[in-house]
């Protein structure tokens, strides 16, 4: 019976402690969740504004960690995109995608969100060649089709093989 009243006295003396630890849990975490999120703005590295047609756009990483593991052990690196000079109206797809030549068909990195911050998950071949790049395919509402590129050394330093200088 002692026992029992011992344990009575501990538990309400301690009961908020404990209640304040739980609260106080979270905050523990918060770094690693802040950890993967992304960078405010439109991206951690800008790069520099380029026309694509008759629209403008600024590109950017997400991260400039190298590309990561997917649900499906693919390689994937996450972009963002911003069309200046309303071009937001106007276009029906955008896709992003790394390979010699720009996609005939979209796949699943196609720019998708918020017209103001689109944002594009890119697969990367397990190995990248001197001749890819990171195409941007932009397709109208009347059928135009445009196309740029920006070369993986300037659009994923990260992805590209280290150089035994």
């Amino acid at each position: 019976m002692m026992r029992d009243g011992r344990w009575r006295r501990l538990w309400r003396r301690s009961r908020y402690h404990l209640n304040g630890l739980v609260l106080l849990a979270p905050l523990a975490l918060t770094p690693v969740y802040l950890a993967d999120q992304p960078v405010p703005g439109l991206g951690a590295r800008v790069l520099p504004e380029r026309a694509v047609g008759p629209f403008t756009v600024t590109l950017a990483e997400v991260s400039t960690a190298p590309p990561r593991t997917d649900h499906d052990g693919g390689r994937v690196k996450d972009y963002a995109a911003r069309f200046c000079d309303g071009g937001r109206g106007r276009i029906r797809t955008a896709v992003l995608h790394v390979g010699a030549v720009p996609p005939e068909q979209p796949g699943e990195d196609i720019l998708h969100g918020n017209p103001a911050r689109l944002h594009a998950h890119v697969p990367f071949p397990e190995t990248v060649t001197g001749d890819q790049g990171l195409w941007l395919t932009v397709e109208t509402w009347d059928g135009q089709v445009f196309a740029i590129s920006w070369p993986l050394a300037e659009a994923a330093r990260s992805a590209l093989p280290e150089r035994g200088d």
